[in-house]
């Protein structure tokens, strides 16, 4: 994983974008991203265009991180919510 790819956040798998900042989200709220121009992000819109929200993931040191993101209204900002922890070893989007 290059460094630029250090904050990045995925859906079913696929790498989607990467969180602009110095840490990943843990706390509901607005926050800025950078997409990836290929499958991963265009699955991310179409399945926030199609149900109001997707259900994404990152990996934080021994842990998975998964939340629900929401469009914004503002180009490059996602609203997340619905953080939950599992340990990587019990998650099966564990990459």
């Amino acid at each position: 994983m290059g460094e630029e790819d250090k904050l990045a956040f995925y859906i079913d798998g696929t790498f989607a974008a990467t969180f602009v900042g110095e840490a990943f989200p843990s706390e509901d709220g607005r926050y800025r991203y950078m997409p990836y121009r290929g499958p991963g992000h265009y699955d991310l819109v179409t399945t926030m265009t199609a149900f109001g929200f997707a259900r994404c993931f990152y990996e934080d040191g021994a842990d998975v991180v998964h939340f629900t993101a929401r469009p914004d209204t503002e180009y490059g900002f996602l609203n997340l919510s619905e953080f939950e922890r599992t340990p990587k070893h019990l998650d099966g989007y564990a990459l």
